[in-house]
């Protein structure tokens, strides 16, 4: 994915967590605000990489570091497991299933 539409698919992503925080509820110390500084921090990592990361895979750790707390188990105990809404924000913001993936 061209960095051009990796950027899209991440500002798509941000404002599914941002309607997602909204919706349900969730404080500052977990919401999209902090999300977003983590994802800053994760940018930085990538960019300061020894070895460069694919496009694929440095859109996927961005979306990871979006998305970290999007099923935390304080607020949605029922999809903890499952990532179901960071699953469906990635979905919704156009990430492919390269992206969406579980990685254990």
């Amino acid at each position: 994915m061209p960095v051009a539409e990796a950027d899209a698919t991440v500002a798509r992503a941000i404002g599914g967590l941002i309607q997602l925080c909204l919706e349900t509820g969730i404080d500052d110390s977990h919401g999209a605000g902090h999300a977003a500084a983590v994802l800053h921090h994760a940018e930085a990592a990538v960019a300061a990489a020894a070895l460069p990361l694919s496009e694929a895979r440095a859109l996927a750790v961005r979306l990871a570091a979006l998305l970290h707390d999007a099923d935390d188990k304080k607020y949605f105990p029922k999809t903890c497991r499952t990532y179901a809404n960071a699953r469906q924000i990635m979905s919704d913001a156009g990430a492919s299933t390269s992206e969406t993936r579980p990685v254990h």
